[in-house]
């Protein structure tokens, strides 16, 4: 098996981890309902163990960190935005970055799941949002966030 870098384990768990602050707010804002969103919550956690089971824990817990603070900064660019648009921010960056091979997701993963299941949940909300320039912008702040951050570029 390839070494992989801390780097590209961050880059690995920057979407889930993006997507745990999006549960967080739902959760925050519709305190009654909170209980739709734990499997979700679940299929996150559960994806980014996945992809750091392999490593010492010492280390395991840099790149956690890591990538929380990334996520939270590049969430914060964007916390301005409805909910509906920070989801969909994070679903167009997510395909610009499968497409390019940075992120790939297994049909049948904990992410795979976690993310179909919000697909359901957020499909009414985003409905509206789906071709407005403003998410799209969005995307685009939060891709150059994580660039800033010595993320997603090509070397």
């Amino acid at each position: 098996m390839p070494y992989i870098t801390d780097k590209q384990y961050v880059e690995r768990l920057l979407i889930p981890a993006m997507m745990q602050v999006i549960v967080t707010i739902l959760r925050e804002n519709l305190r009654n309902e909170t209980d739709m969103f734990d499997p979700v919550a679940a299929l996150l956690l559960k994806a980014m163990k996945e992809t750091i089971n392999i490593i010492p824990q010492s280390r395991a817990n840099k790149i956690i960190n890591r990538t929380m603070r990334i996520a939270k900064e590049a969430m914060t660019l964007i916390s301005n935005r409805v909910i509906g648009a920070q989801y969909l921010a994070i679903a167009y960056l997510m395909i610009d970055l499968t497409e390019r091979n940075y992120f790939i997701v297994g049909q049948e993963s904990a992410f795979a799941r976690a993310w179909d299941t919000m697909a359901k949940v957020m499909h009414l909300v985003v409905e509206d949002l789906a071709n407005d320039e403003n998410t799209i912008k969005a995307a685009k702040e939060l891709e150059q966030c994580l660039q800033s951050n010595g993320l997603f570029r090509a070397t």
